[in-house]
């Protein structure tokens, strides 16, 4: 009895997505509006892990922009884009962006809430909404396929508790993709200057030895194994195989089955 009146008062009501935000669409440009510098326009490469990164950044003119600027809070969501897989992907804009709009693939979600609707965004509950709203041809969700999306709120006070707390960890994510970006460019930097020899830990007038890669390396033979024999248990004996490279997972060798090397 008292746990069904715990739940009644924390009781979650379904709601429209759209009853507790707004949307605004991105902007459409041109490639004689590209420029070296000016507004930043918000694309699919720029959401990566959950932030808004610099990758292939693109800038126009800000005599063409006619849409809203990005604000502390709003949600950009990928809407349209060449691979279903990337439609959904979303970022949360923790902080003030100046002259940044989104362009036209994307959907900004604007909302009291925005760290709660990001939170959700995640969720296997609006991953299914947008399979549904996935057409056999066209990779895209509309604003029509959002005012019908519904899902479960707290009450206000709730939905701030919860929304700070994933505000939180998104800051502190996106601050860590900031450090690691920076650690990616040293480097980038250190393997430029020092595999050309503009930078040395050497004396200047002490020469580089050239070898060739069979000279100064060992190979090591590979071995092709079925499927049967991997599993997700740390067994102690790793099995690499291409895959691995692209996604960055090890799986293990089952040494309960015999493996022939």
């Amino acid at each position: 009895m008292v746990f069904e009146v715990l739940l009644a008062r924390n009781a979650w009501e379904k709601r429209k997505l759209l009853e507790i935000s707004k949307t605004y669409s991105g902007l459409t440009y041109h490639p004689e509006d590209i420029r070296e510098s000016g507004t930043f326009v918000i694309r699919s490469s720029n959401i990566q892990n959950g932030s808004i990164v610099t990758a292939d950044d693109v800038y126009v003119s800000p005599d063409i922009v006619n849409r809203s600027n990005v604000l502390k809070g709003d949600v950009i969501v990928v809407v349209r884009n060449g691979s279903r897989n990337l439609i959904g992907k979303h970022a949360l804009v923790f902080r003030e962006m100046p002259n940044t709009v989104i362009g036209a693939f994307m959907t900004g979600i604007r909302s009291a809430h925005g760290p709660f609707i990001n939170a959700f965004l995640s969720t296997k509950d609006f991953q299914s909404e947008v399979r549904k709203s996935l057409g056999a041809t066209i990779n895209q969700i509309t604003i029509r396929d959002f005012k019908l999306m519904s899902f479960a709120v707290p009450n206000s006070q709730e939905v701030n508790s919860i929304g700070a707390i994933f505000g939180m960890l998104d800051s502190l994510i996106a601050a860590t993709q900031d450090r690691i970006d920076i650690l990616e460019k040293i480097s980038l930097a250190l393997k430029h200057h020092l595999y050309n020899h503009s930078w040395s830990f050497k004396d200047e007038d002490e020469p580089w030895i050239i070898q060739t890669l069979n000279n100064s390396t060992n190979k090591i033979k590979s071995y092709s194994m079925i499927r049967s024999v991997e599993t997700v248990t740390n067994t102690g004996y790793k099995y690499i195989h291409y895959g691995d490279i692209h996604t960055g997972k090890v799986t293990f060798l089952d040494c309960n089955n015999k493996v022939t090397t």
